[in-house]
């Protein structure tokens, strides 16, 4: 896994790596109102309507939200999915979930063919855990093709 500084939403690669939790609100909406997840709410319509499906579905794990076109730069166009990091938004992160959804996103990448993901520093934020305890976890499973963002 690589590191670098930036902006996750115009940072070069093909997918964005945004981290969810997996609770859906009364009005069938899932829960994306912090960090990056709320900046993909806000800038994506519909977002949080379609991983709350996905969350009903399958519950609370990494999903391929689709293909969206990044509002404040026209040229950029984003796969966007999901690291879930919580189980509840009101929790710390987890990291056996973040475990987990490393795990499944290596398999994600292997079988859709992508070569950049860039991702934010998981369950560091809002998530309240050290990148320091989160930094070895994340490393021995991401290969290249990921790289860690902060600003």
């Amino acid at each position: 896994m690589l590191t670098n500084r930036g902006n996750i939403w115009t940072y070069p690669a093909e997918v964005v790596l945004i981290t969810t939790n997996g609770i859906v609100k009364k009005n069938g909406e899932a829960v994306m109102g912090r960090g990056c997840a709320r900046e993909a709410r806000d800038y994506f319509p519909g977002i949080s309507l379609k991983l709350a499906e996905y969350l009903t579905q399958y519950g609370n794990r990494p999903f391929n939200l689709g293909h969206w076109d990044y509002p404040k730069l026209s040229t950029i166009q984003k796969w966007i999915w999901t690291f879930p990091t919580k189980h509840n938004w009101r929790d710390n992160s987890d990291l056996d979930l973040i475990t987990a959804s490393a795990r499944h996103l290596i398999q994600m990448a292997n079988k859709f063919e992508v070569t950049t993901i860039v991702l934010p520093r998981p369950g560091c934020a809002n998530g309240k855990l050290s990148w320091e305890v989160v930094q070895p976890i994340i490393a021995d499973i991401f290969d290249d093709r990921f790289t860690s963002i902060t600003f």
